[in-house]
This record gives C-alpha cells, sequence and structure tokens, in this order.
C-alpha cells in the first residue's frame, strides 16, 4: 500500500507540474502567435510600399486591403496589450512603433506631395527607408536578426 501512495503521489505532482508548466507558457504562446499575425500583415503592407513612390504612398495606403491590414494590426496590438510577457515589453513597444509609422504614412496631408513641407517629405522617406530595410532583413532569413527581441 506504500509503494501505492508514493506513485500515486508521485503521479499527481507530475501531473500539477505539467498543469503549471502548461498555464504559465500560454501567456507565451498568445505572445507568439500575435507576433506571428502582426509580422504577416506588416510585411505584406511593407512589400506594398517597397514598390512605390513616396509622393503615392497615401494612395496606396487608402486602398481596401492595405486598411484592412493596418485595422488587423491595430486589433492585434489592442488584444495583446493587457497580456504581454514581461520579456516581450520591448518587442510589444518597437511593434506598436512600427504600427505608428504605418499611420504617418496614411495621414490625408501627404495627398498633395508638393504641399507639405519638406520636414514632413523627409519624414515619409526616412520610415519608407526603415521599412524597405526591415523587410531586406526579413527576406534574408541568414540576416541574424532576432525578431522577437
Amino acid at each position: 500500500m506504500n509503494k501505492f501512495k508514493k506513485y500515486f503521489i508521485v503521479y499527481i505532482l507530475l501531473i500539477l507540474s505539467i498543469v503549471i508548466s502548461g498555464c504559465g507558457n500560454k501567456k507565451d504562446n498568445k505572445y507568439d502567435e500575435f507576433m506571428n499575425g502582426f509580422y504577416d500583415d506588416y510585411f505584406q503592407i511593407v512589400e506594398k510600399l517597397d514598390e512605390a513612390n513616396p509622393k503615392d504612398v497615401v494612395k496606396l495606403m487608402v486602398c481596401e486591403d492595405i486598411l484592412e491590414k493596418l485595422s488587423s494590426l491595430k486589433e492585434l496590438l489592442d488584444g495583446i496589450k493587457d497580456e504581454v510577457p514581461e520579456d516581450k515589453e520591448n518587442n510589444y513597444k518597437k511593434l506598436s512603433e512600427w504600427y505608428e509609422e504605418l499611420v504617418i504614412l496614411s495621414d490625408k496631408k501627404y495627398e498633395d506631395w508638393w504641399g507639405v513641407t519638406v520636414e514632413e517629405r523627409i519624414t515619409v522617406h526616412n520610415i519608407l527607408l526603415d521599412t524597405s530595410i526591415r523587410l531586406s532583413k526579413w527576406n534574408d532569413k541568414d540576416s541574424g536578426v532576432i525578431w522577437d527581441k
């Protein structure tokens, strides 16, 4: 009977440890799913921007496909906001900034390319350059970039 009790206790402890470890990983798993969805939508938008002329960016950003992806990015960011693991907070902040850059590019004031200031045009060029660099690194699987940091 003592052996049975010992095995039963070990079995219960094993099950508890599996359940507890599974609960702890749910947050990380949910964040990993968020990152996959975010990167998919983000880089689909960026691929289209990479081919665009800077003065045509706003026209491109208001097409239905890109607006849907922007909306999806916003939903993804809002949906995970309260459940970001501590070790992923910097990554979440970075991805939020990437989203904000895309929002800037969709600002209607850039429709009149020659009606905005030189500084605003430089902002658009810089954002497009940053997104192009990210896309290049994303497409180069050997670049050594760690995307979840």
